[in-house]
């Protein structure tokens, strides 16, 4: 039997959700499609938003749905649905394959979906909500400062040792204080549960000559392991998003290891996109030394 796998978002923007009016099939129905070859669950559920209603959205990829049902005796599909919030309101329909779109109240909305099954996902959704909702965080940032640096020093191991690369690791103090408090080149911050830093962002400024102006490229990010799942690593990356915005900045960058697979995931689900046509090169140590003496 043929296997399908369909993936989309419930997006809730405050109190709303959005339901999409399907031209083909004639019913209300959440934002969602066909995943394409090599695509990624995320990545489907990214671009079929955009297609269908044309916005980015922020998804909890925590909070995913699934639903496997038998067409015709033919095809096995699934549907995975991701719980999401928009990062823009303005919505662009696709005109071949969406004739109407609407922010509906929650009963309004299960009333609107065709199929029980997918009003039991919103029920599901709407209580998971609800329940996260209800949760707390002392979550508050701080810019770090030279008397810090033991500090900084602390969570560029650890990230080291995260990825299998603690003996890289040669940076000291004292570097640490002339490069990012003295001669100023890059930024760190923190992110704090009370009074206790737990986690960590450092970067800098780097510069698109196509768009004209500066973006913000992230070097390092790392959030204690009892601290992660909690919201941490996503706030410090709003930060550095508003950082980017308040300067002006049209990007926000940076890399990520190939095999390092939740956090590619959870940067697709900030709506990241990989940049697959490019590849770094790097010049260190005697390489470096040996370009600049034989120029």
């Amino acid at each position: 039997m043929k296997k399908e796998t369909s993936c989309g978002c419930i997006i809730f923007n405050g109190e709303k959700v959005l339901l999409v009016y399907e031209k083909r099939r004639d019913f209300w129905d959440f934002p969602k499609g066909h995943m394409e070859p090599g695509e990624t669950e995320l990545e489907t559920a990214h671009r079929e938003v955009r297609e269908e209603v044309g916005i980015e959205v922020e998804i909890d990829e925590k909070r995913r749905y699934t639903l496997s049902y038998n067409i015709r005796d033919e095809i096995d599909k699934t549907v995975v649905l991701y719980a999401a919030r928009p990062v823009a309101e303005d919505l662009t329909l696709q005109e071949s394959e969406i004739e109407d779109a609407k922010w509906c109240d929650p009963d309004e909305a299960v009333t609107l979906l065709t199929f029980e099954a997918w009003k039991d996902v919103l029920r599901q959704a709407l209580k998971d909500r609800q329940a996260s909702d209800g949760k707390t965080t002392n979550m508050t940032f701080r810019p770090a400062f030279r008397t810090d640096t033991g500090l900084i020093l602390d969570f560029i191991r650890k990230l080291a040792e995260y990825e299998n690369a603690a003996n890289e690791v040669i940076a000291t103090e004292t570097q640490l204080n002339d490069w990012l408090f003295l001669k100023r080149v890059a930024e760190v911050v923190f992110v704090m549960d009370g009074e206790k830093e737990v986690g960590f962002a450092l970067y800098f400024h780097n510069f698109s000559t196509w768009l004209g102006k500066a973006g913000i490229y992230l070097e390092d990010l790392f959030v204690l392991p009892e601290y992660r799942g909690k919201g941490y690593g996503k706030g410090l990356l709003r930060y550095l998003a508003q950082t980017a915005i308040e300067r002006g900045c049209g990007r926000l960058e940076w890399a990520c290891l190939d095999w390092n697979r939740p956090s590619i995931d959870f940067y697709l689900s900030l709506g990241a996109v990989r940049m697959d046509d490019w590849t770094t090169y790097r010049l260190a140590g005697e390489t470096l030394r040996s370009l600049a003496e034989n120029v």
